[in-house]
């Protein structure tokens, strides 16, 4: 689980291990859909000082290019979070999960399988607003890749996550995009096994995944002892790294934690 070095990329892109001497438990973080472990710095810092190991694996073929990215699916990105789990269960005898975006769907798989006491669901991409995506598993196989030649969005405007923005977001991926859909399927078809303590935090102004998804984990994590929503507000879906949302959701997830 050691942190490697991707040659010729930047350091956000690495995965984040932060072993926390005498630590009892670890937590582990999963970031998005074309996001990468440097996303989750923030919040993997702030549960670090509270006295967590972390770790925040990179998923296969995200932050590197397009090639690699193309080459893997849904499997590999369940995967790898799956292996992450395993390694830390072996060592610590408390993990829990945050997961963001698509990462938190992928939380909700691992949360039914392996019952973590409690989990962290950040802008969880069980539903999104965007209804094409539906569309993508039949169209990915006739057109997997839409040109559009998007701008880069503020954040992305420079350095790291510009360079990332070349090779992943400024067209549509319409394949890999079917990809994410299946996780979000698998997703929902695992909250009603779910037996973790949730905490399902979401932005006011989230453009990506909807108020319905926090309501829909809500009202089908039956088996779940508690679940707690709440509304990060004036912020969108990138809040767990961007400025405006970093500090709250960060305090929010550690707070949970300590519970």
């Amino acid at each position: 689980m050691n942190s490697t070095d991707l040659p010729g990329h930047g350091p956000s892109t690495i995965p984040i291990f932060m072993r926390r001497p005498g630590a009892s438990d670890a937590v582990l973080l999963v970031h998005g859909y074309t996001g990468f472990p440097g996303e989750m710095g923030y919040v993997a810092e702030a549960l670090f000082r509270a006295g967590h190991t972390v770790y925040a694996p990179r998923l296969p073929g995200h932050g590197t290019d397009r090639a690699d990215f193309m080459a893997t699916g849904a499997d590999d990105w369940i995967r790898r979070a799956r292996d992450a789990y395993i390694e830390l269960a072996a060592e610590y005898g408390t993990v829990r999960i945050v997961g963001h975006s698509m990462g938190g769907a992928i939380a909700v798989i691992l949360a039914a399988d392996y019952a973590p006491d409690r989990v962290a669901l950040l802008a969880p991409a069980v539903d999104v607003a965007d209804r094409r995506l539906a569309l993508t598993p039949l169209l990915g196989w006739f057109v997997p890749v839409i040109r559009r030649d998007d701008p880069p969005s503020p954040e992305d405007a420079e350095g790291e996550r510009l360079r990332l923005h070349e090779e992943y977001r400024k067209d549509t991926l319409v394949r890999q995009a079917g990809e994410l859909n299946r996780v979000m399927r698998l997703a929902r078809a695992a909250l009603p096994r779910v037996r973790s303590r949730l905490l399902v935090v979401s932005g006011e102004l989230d453009a990506s995944v909807p108020a319905s998804a926090a309501a829909r984990i809500a009202s089908t994590s039956r088996l779940s002892p508690e679940i707690r929503l709440e509304t990060l507000k004036g912020v969108g879906h990138l809040f767990p790294f961007l400025p405006d949302g970093r500090h709250d959701c960060a305090r929010l997830v550690e707070e949970w934690f300590e519970e």
